[in-house]
């Protein structure tokens, strides 16, 4: 006895191919049931395939030694074809579930990502065109993002020092270019 659904169904014949067993469909022998190649395939022991020729069904089979029969079990897409529809409607939910995950954690992450280099850039822009030293980047995070930022603003801090440096140096100079022509 197989579970093949309500629509499947079992039958076995002998080696002359003469049904040993009723048929649903009251067949008497192994050829009304029109299964393609069935000579080809019935030189294994066991097996089963897809017959699409004719009524779409999956053919499945096996030889007894004791008696010497061969049992056949043929069941039809309308009793599969209801679970897998809802196994492929699942795995439908299932990828569109990932996928929002995906996007909201994808966003999440870029913009842990994108916004401390946005502010490293619109630090360093305001350096460069308004010559503002005073310009230092939030540290928020503990990886290399936060390294690069510690690094930008120890710049920014040598060039204020060297600028303050340079502007006292040029005072000196000022002066004693001063002193200099004083004496000239």
């Amino acid at each position: 006895r197989a579970a093949l659904g309500p629509h499947g169904y079992t039958f076995a014949i002998d080696a002359d191919g003469a049904l040993v067993t009723p048929h649903p469909k009251g067949y008497a022998h192994l050829s009304q049931e029109r299964l393609y190649q069935i000579d080809t395939r019935l030189r294994k022991p066991a097996g089963s395939w897809v017959d699409r020729v004719g009524e779409h069904r999956v053919i499945s089979f096996v030889r007894l030694s004791d008696p010497a029969w061969t049992v056949f079990s043929v069941s039809l897409p309308e009793d599969f074809s209801a679970p897998l529809r809802h196994f492929v409607l699942f795995a439908w939910l299932a990828m569109l579930e990932i996928l929002v995950v995906v996007t909201i954690f994808g966003r999440y992450f870029t913009r842990s990502i994108t916004t401390p280099l946005a502010e490293l850039t619109e630090a360093a822009r305001r350096i460069a065109d308004h010559r503002d030293l005073s310009q230092h980047v939030a540290v928020t995070t503990d990886d290399e993002l936060s390294d690069l930022a510690q690094a930008f603003n120890r710049m920014v801090e040598e060039l204020e020092s060297s600028h303050t440096h340079l502007a006292e140096y040029t005072k000196k100079l000022e002066r004693s270019t001063e002193e200099l022509s004083a004496l000239n």
